[in-house]
């Protein structure tokens, strides 16, 4: 779907990031791969660009509150090496990634990036979340969330 539809149908050139914990849950909560490698192989395969990591919390093991890991790092460069996927399918996901974030002007010097200078009285004022919410209601919604220029 997202490879036929969202891209080639659709003419999307943005990048797909998966919903935090998304990725295992292919494996842990919908059984459709059998582990977390599978389920890894089968979301980047898919279009899933970025997969967005669980939340993990646990100072005893060295976890705070945010993450800085994921199925995709854990077992993508394995699937390459091993033969399970095709080296392609990752420069195609950082294509992706990569040329939204150059788009978007974020390898430019700071003070030459526009979302910096947002006043911080712009965000979230009533008028933009009115205008969120009618842009929510005429769009659809996948399983994954969905980010473009």
């Amino acid at each position: 779907m997202l490879g036929q539809i969202l891209r080639d149908k659709w003419g999307f050139n943005g990048m797909v990031s998966s919903d935090s914990g998304a990725v295992v849950d292919i494996s842990d909560a919908h059984h459709y791969a059998a582990d977390h490698a599978a389920a890894s192989v089968a979301a980047i395969s898919a279009g899933c660009d970025v997969e967005s990591a669980g939340w993990g919390n646990d100072p005893a093991k060295g976890i705070g509150p945010w993450a800085t890991g994921g199925p995709y790092i854990d077992f993508l460069p394995a699937a390459v090496t091993s033969g399970k996927m095709k080296e392609s399918v990752i420069d195609e996901a950082l294509r992706n990634t990569v040329g939204l974030r150059f788009r978007l002007g974020l390898f430019d010097p700071i003070e030459d990036q526009p979302y910096w200078h947002v006043p911080k009285d712009v965000v979230g004022s009533e008028e933009h979340v009115a205008a969120a919410k009618v842009k929510m209601r005429n769009r659809c919604f996948f399983f994954f969330f969905v980010f473009c220029v």
